[in-house]
Formats: C-alpha cells, structure tokens, sequence
C-alpha cells in the first residue's frame, strides 16, 4: 500500500552502545541506471537518533477502536510499560537513515508512523503520547538492534527532514474486518500460503499440507540482527513470469520450522531462522550486489546470466505468493 505519512513531532534520543546502520544509498554511473546500494555503517555510542512521530490513514488503525487503545496504553504506562504488544497499536518504522544535527554532527533518523485516528490524543494526552514515544522506541530496537537511551528531548520540529510517500507492505489481518485493504486480501485466494511438502517430487499445486503455522509468511516490514547467523545460499529463477526463489539451508530439520519467520515485501524477501540462518534479498540492490551473496553456490554459467536479473523483472505478487519446505531436501522454494 502507498502510505503518505504527515509529520506529528519529533524527539531526539542518543544510542547507549555503538551499532551497524544498513544504510542504502543511491549511485548512478554513466552505463547504468540509479542503483540502491546497501553499506554497514558503523555508528558510535552517543550518537544522536531523531525519532519521527508521525501520521496516516493508511497504517492499521488499533483493532479494538481508539478509545480501548489508549485506555490500554494508559494503563500500561501507569503499570511501568514493558511490551508494546499488550497495547495493539501497529507502528510501522523505517528504515535508520543518515543526516546531521544543527551543528552538522552525525545523527541516525527513525520514521514512525502511526494511524491517523491517534493524532487527537497523542498531541493532547502527555500520558498517552508518552507510550506512542515508547512503542516507537521498543520498536525499532527490535527492528534494528540498536540500543536506544529513553532520556529524549523534543525539538521545536515537526520532523527531522522531509516525511517522503513510500510504499509499505503491510499483513491483511492487521486492518479491520472491514476495512478495505481486509477485504481486497481475502477476496484474493483463501489457499495456505506455505506448506511443507514430503520430498522434492511432490506436485507444486498437489502439496500435502503438514503442521505448519498459518501466519509464518507474512506481508510486511521485517529486519532481524543477522550479524551472529549463517546466510544460506540461493538461486532465483523465472518461469512463466513466476518468480521462484529456492534457499538452501543444510542444517535445517523439520523441528526448526516452527519457529521460522518469512516475511516478503514487493522487492524484498527476509528468512529468520532463530539461532541459525538469517537471509536479506533485497531486490533494489544492484545486480552484483546479489551475485556476490548468492553464487557462493555453485551454478552453470548460462543458467546464472538467466537467474540473477532481479532489477529487471517485476515486483514479487505479494498477493499470489506461496512457498514450500523441503525437509528432504533441506531447502525453502518461495515462488511469487
């Protein structure tokens, strides 16, 4: 969905520990069109973060109405706040970018955006806007394992830099029953998503369903500390316009599927294996960004000019996409 954020205010808050920032950057040469190029970025402890508090009707509303959100959040606070889960207000968070402070030192800019339905209170309601900054917080140290210091000043800003439109995959079941991006989704295909099959022969469409969690392969902005984990290797092919991409993971066991998380987004596809693997496909990479990552697996030279195109194919159907673990085979083929 396209979300067009409008900005609510701004805090500032430091890092208590020095971090990586996966910072994407766009270059441009004269052979080749604007590429994302994605870089680590080291940044040091004190560095200051600019949280962005912001706006829109586009991001799940609470999913028990207003009222009960903030009466839950207030509760919580009152309680000394600890998940923000027990509050079910959706924040989506971006991505950690670079930019400075007035004096022109470093600082690390974090967008969060919430339901345009929450404005009125968390402007007005000191207790009530304080756990939106604290979900906001919890939030992207999940997303980004930064440690963040919850002593923070507010700049007389509406936003550090411009809040720009993006494009944001977001899971169906986080709307209302109601709501029109719900409906659009189950109207889409009430098949499993993600199935296991037996063994490498078994029929795409024909795959018995074993035990397997309904939600594992969701729709939406997910990251994960991947810097202790293995990457496993992968190939991409595309067949009929269908995308598969198949992962290969040599230690995978039919016991760690239950605690795998798949997240894909329209050009970017995420694995969490806890404890073991961890892969980031991000399709707005350069070309040989992506070979370098995956042709550690060995492939046959005119197999591999096919496979590895990704900017020049479509997005991911995140809609139509399904996807199968091959226990037998030890691998995941995703095909979208």
């Amino acid at each position: 969905i396209n979300v067009s954020p409008s900005p609510g205010f701004c805090i500032k808050s430091r890092l208590l520990q020095p971090g990586i920032l996966n910072a994407i950057s766009n270059l441009s040469t004269t052979s080749t069109a604007n590429q994302s190029v994605q870089t680590k970025v080291p940044v040091p402890q004190g560095i200051k973060v600019f949280v962005n508090i912001a706006w829109s009707k586009d991001v799940p509303p609470p999913l028990d109405g207003v009222e009960r959100a903030v009466e839950l959040a207030t509760h919580s606070r009152q309680m000394d706040l600890k998940s923000g889960q027990d509050t079910q207000i959706p924040v989506f968070v971006s991505d950690g970018r670079l930019n400075s402070d007035k004096a022109g030192n470093p600082a690390l800019v974090f967008d969060c955006i919430y339901h345009s339905s929450l404005k009125d209170h968390g402007s007005k309601d000191a207790v009530f806007k304080s756990v939106l900054i604290e979900l906001a917080l919890q939030q992207i140290e999940a997303e980004s394992s930064f440690s963040l210091s919850r002593v923070y000043g507010t700049p007389n800003i509406a936003s550090k830099g411009t809040l720009e439109p993006r494009l944001v995959a977001v899971p169906a079941t986080l709307f209302p029953p109601d709501h029109r991006y719900r409906a659009r989704s189950e109207k889409t295909s009430t098949k499993k998503l993600i199935e296991e099959v037996a063994d490498s022969t078994a029929d795409v469409n024909g795959s018995k369903n074993l035990t397997f969690p309904s939600n594992t392969l969701s729709e939406g902005p997910a990251r994960h500390n991947s810097s202790a984990l293995e990457t496993p290797t992968w190939t991409w092919t595309q067949d009929n316009r269908e995308i598969r991409v198949m992962v290969h993971m040599p230690k995978l066991t039919r016991t760690m599927i239950s605690s795998a998380t798949l997240d894909l987004e329209p050009r970017r596809l995420s694995l969490l294996i806890p404890g073991l693997y961890a892969l980031d496909i991000d399709l707005n990479l350069s070309t040989a960004s992506l070979e370098r990552e995956s042709l550690r697996l060995d492939a046959v030279p005119e197999e591999t000019e096919t496979a590895f195109r990704p900017r020049r194919v479509r997005d991911f159907d995140i809609d139509g996409a399904r996807a199968e673990w091959r226990v037998r085979d030890q691998c995941l083929v995703i095909m979208a």
